[in-house]
């Protein structure tokens, strides 16, 4: 009988980033279960920013909608970081609530789109191609960079969409 010899493939990518909420809440932040995700990982906005480059959450339509769009360049589990105090673990704790309802966050930084979902929005984590063992964890954030497979669709569904919180 021969041997299936099965090969999950880690790519190098930077393992830590932040999240900064509002201009004034910093988190950091390390990847972990990195699948197919190579390159530097961005810094991610929140929430009121005096560049305008904050992402937004989305409901669970407009989310799918818009992940619709979206080619999944890898996936990874977000922990909060072995430096991060107290405190910012009890911001990160309190950001998972935002993930609840199947609410999703975008961002679009440069020519990537990351997507924040929770390990239990099945429909995202499926559409994003995340690794089976990622999916349907409790409390578990996962991360996934995307590109967008068509600009046009993509740029409907954005403006079409209402974020839900800021």
């Amino acid at each position: 009988m021969p041997m299936i010899i099965f090969e999950m493939i880690y790519y190098s990518c930077s393992t830590s980033f932040k999240i900064t909420m509002n201009d004034t809440i910093s988190i950091p932040l390390t990847l972990e279960d990195i699948t197919h995700m190579h390159g530097r990982m961005s810094d991610l906005r929140i929430g009121k920013s005096a560049n305008g480059r904050a992402g937004n959450f989305y409901g669970e339509n407009d989310a799918l909608a818009i992940v619709n769009t979206l080619r999944s360049c890898g996936t990874a589990r977000v922990v909060p970081d072995v430096s991060a105090d107290s405190e910012q673990r009890e911001r990160f704790a309190g950001l998972l609530h935002h993930f609840e309802s199947n609410r999703t966050f975008v961002s679009a930084v440069g020519m990537d789109v990351y997507v924040l979902y929770s390990s239990e929005n099945i429909a995202v984590a499926e559409k994003l191609s995340t690794p089976g063992h990622l999916i349907g964890l409790g409390g578990t954030l996962l991360v996934s960079r995307a590109s967008i497979e068509n600009q046009s669709t993509y740029a409907q569904a954005a403006y079409a969409a209402h974020s839900v919180l800021s």
